[in-house]
C-alpha cells in the first residue's frame, strides 16, 4: 500500500475517443518520428572510448502549458465527474509530449552562451527525448563535460 505522500505521474491514453469523434492525441501535430535518432544516437555513442549518459530528471514536469491551451486538457476523475482540472504541465500519454520536450531542448541547447559552443555540439545529436548519450576521449575531458553540463 502507498501512502498519502507518495508521488505518483500518471499517463493519461490520450488517444481514446468515442466513436466517430476524434481522440486529442488525433488532433494534436505529433512532430516528427523520434524513434529514427536513436540508431543515430548509439552509433555516435559507440565511436566514444569513454561513454556517458544520462537523463533530465523530470523533464516533462518542467514544461508548462500555456494558459489558453490548458483548456483543451481538461479531465475529470471518475469519482468526482461536477470537478474538472487542467494540465498545466505536459501530459504524459500525448502524442506530441515527446516532440514537445525534444524541441525545447534543442531550443535551450542552440541559445545556449557562446562559451559552452563545444559542448552545445556535442550534445545536439545526443538527446533521445530525456536521455542523452554522449562521451568523450579521456579521464580528463568526463570530469570537465560533467561539471560544466
Amino acid at each position: 500500500m502507498q501512502s498519502e505522500t507518495t508521488k505518483i505521474r500518471p499517463v493519461f491514453d490520450a488517444s481514446t475517443c468515442e466513436k466517430g469523434k476524434p481522440s486529442l492525441s488525433h488532433c494534436l501535430f505529433k512532430g516528427i518520428n523520434l524513434i529514427e535518432l536513436v540508431p543515430i544516437v548509439i552509433d555516435r555513442f559507440r565511436t566514444y572510448p569513454i561513454g556517458l549518459s544520462g537523463d533530465i530528471e523530470k523533464a516533462f514536469l518542467m514544461m508548462s502549458v500555456t494558459n489558453q491551451d490548458r483548456e483543451f486538457l481538461r479531465f475529470f476523475c471518475p469519482c468526482d465527474e461536477e470537478l474538472v482540472y487542467r494540465h498545466c504541465r505536459v501530459v504524459l500519454g500525448v502524442s506530441c509530449s515527446p516532440f514537445l520536450l525534444n524541441a525545447s531542448i534543442l531550443y535551450l541547447v542552440d541559445n545556449s552562451p557562446p562559451e559552452f559552443h563545444d559542448m552545445v555540439e556535442k550534445l545536439k545529436g545526443s538527446f533521445y527525448v530525456d536521455n542523452c548519450l554522449t562521451g568523450v576521449n579521456d579521464p580528463c575531458d568526463q570530469a570537465s563535460f560533467i561539471e560544466r553540463t
